[in-house]
This record gives structure tokens, sequence and C-alpha cells, in this order.
């Protein structure tokens, strides 16, 4: 027993780079007071720098504290977004530009749509078990959207996130990456439900 868990503690010690293969994850369960989705045809716009973001993550603790866990978002957001908002508007257009009133008019648009990331921190800490290492993710995500009828009308808000998840390290901590993955779903999958409701509730954008 000693000798296996001075094993794992070396291993541990070792330094490796895991990357993180975060997944989409747009809103499922949207509680909304009204039937039917927002009326008229708008444009998603998402802010660039929401598109693709890259994080360098090391874990907090002293064990796995060798690794480095690169984490790049890559499209799960701009998908998550884009299915979510399609979930609530009658039609939507993703364009990757504000348009103009001009635009709009010409293209029988009611509005714009515009999301960005205000905030994304992933956490990682791990702890030596009896058997493999134990760690735990925590990812804190926060969204600002704001949308804007063609007649001027405006609906801003925001909406934020922390979601953890535990999960076994494995022996060589490489598990872990798969750790940051799901907190990181997780913590999306609730702001993009919590977004979905803000807008879809919003008598400003139904009116």
């Amino acid at each position: 027993m000693r000798y296996f868990i001075i094993t794992i503690a070396l291993t541990a010690l070792s330094a490796c780079s895991y990357n993180v293969q975060p997944t989409s994850a747009p809103a499922v369960n949207v509680y909304s007071s009204y039937d039917e989705k927002i009326p008229g045809t708008w444009a998603v716009v998402i802010d660039e720098d929401t598109t693709v973001i890259n994080r360098e993550i090391s874990p907090s603790s002293y064990v796995c504290s060798a690794h480095d866990y690169p984490f790049s978002t890559g499209n799960t957001m701009t998908v998550s977004i884009q299915r979510t908002m399609s979930q609530i508007f009658e039609e939507t257009v993703n364009r990757s530009m504000i348009p103009s009133v001009d635009e709009m008019t010409k293209s029988m648009m009611d509005g714009y749509v515009f999301v960005r990331l205000d905030s994304f921190s992933p956490r990682l800490s791990c702890s030596t078990g009896w058997w493999s290492v134990k760690c735990t993710s925590t990812v804190d995500l926060s969204f600002g959207i704001e949308a804007r009828e063609v007649s001027g009308d405006k609906f801003a808000t925001s909406v934020g996130s922390t979601k953890s998840f535990d999960g076994d390290g494995g022996g060589a901590c490489g598990e872990a990456s798969n750790i940051l993955a799901e907190a990181y779903r997780l913590a999306l999958k609730d702001a993009m439900e919590r977004l979905a409701e803000r807008a879809s509730n919003s008598t400003r954008l139904r009116d």
C-alpha cells in the first residue's frame, strides 16, 4: 500500500500536458411564461472575443501541480448561444457584425441580439486518495446580452453561473482534464438556460 501511494505521488509530480476537450451545452430546460417564441426575425451576433477562449489551467493544489491543462473553448460557446437563441426567437439569422437599422429594414429583421462573455474562470484542485487522485473543478461563467429592435427599443441583462464537478483524476492526473470539461459544460448549460429565461420572459421584447 505504501509503495502504491508513493507511486501515485511520483506519477502526479511528473510534468505532462493534458488538453481539455469541452463540449457545447445549449439551453435544454427553459422556463417561460409564454407558450410561443418571441415573434419576428432576429440577428444573433456574438462578440468576437467570445468565439474562442484559450486558457492554460494549473491546479491550485500541490498534487498534479506539475501538469498543465490547456483549455480552448473552440466553438462550444458560439454553438451553445446560437442554438439557445433559436429556441426562444421565432427565427434567427447568425451575423458576425451588428447590423445597421437600414440593413435590418432591408432584410426585414425585427432586431438584433448581441451576446458577449463577461467572465470565464476555470479552476482545478486535486488531492491524493487511497487508489488514485481526486480532483474538483469549478467554473465561473457570466454573459451579457443586449437586444435592440429596429424601432430602437432596448433590452439588456446579464447572467452568471458557477458549477463544480468532482471525479477521479486518474493515477497520472490525466483524467482531471475531463473533470474540467464537465464543470465547464454544467456552467455553460446553466448560464444558457438563465439567459434564455431572461429573454423569453421579457415583456419589452414581446411587446
